[in-house]
């Protein structure tokens, strides 16, 4: 199972690959002896920072003041170029921002730590808002 060759500075055994894989695998260990190991992850460290908390809670607001804005421009019957604009301005803004701040921040951040999809953040933290605005402007519209 050994062999040997000649080296500059005398001869080296050469060992199989099982033996390989023991020696390197000792090497690491002992590497790594001033280091203390990897701590298991804990229940708290499965939320979410306070800063995506936080993120997440201003987007529900946001998105459910401008559901509510976006209703009543289309109930009041006004549709003049400056609301118009406005309200065509508030909508492209509403989906870029939902996409760059909740989606792709979720995805490349918070979606390993949670384990819940970035589609599912976003349907409850910005479609439901914006629905909900919207249907509370038509309530009070109705009432």
């Amino acid at each position: 199972m050994f062999r040997s060759f000649e080296a500059n500075s005398g001869t080296i055994q050469r060992k199989g690959s099982e033996d390989l894989a023991k020696a390197s695998a000792s090497a690491v260990d002992s590497a790594n002896l001033g280091q203390a190991p990897n701590p298991p992850i804990s229940e708290k460290d499965n939320r979410l920072p306070l800063s995506a908390m936080l993120q997440l809670v201003l987007a529900v607001l946001l998105l459910t003041w401008s559901g509510f804005f976006t209703m009543d421009f289309l109930l009041s019957g006004v549709f003049t170029f400056p609301r118009t604009s406005r309200a065509i301005t508030l909508t492209f803004a509403v989906i870029i921002l939902s996409y760059e701040f909740i989606y792709e921040e979720h995805r490349t951040r918070y979606s390993s730590i949670t384990g819940i999809p970035p589609l599912k953040v976003v349907l409850y933290s910005c479609m439901i808002p914006y629905m909900v605005g919207s249907l509370a402007l038509l309530m009070l519209a109705l009432s």
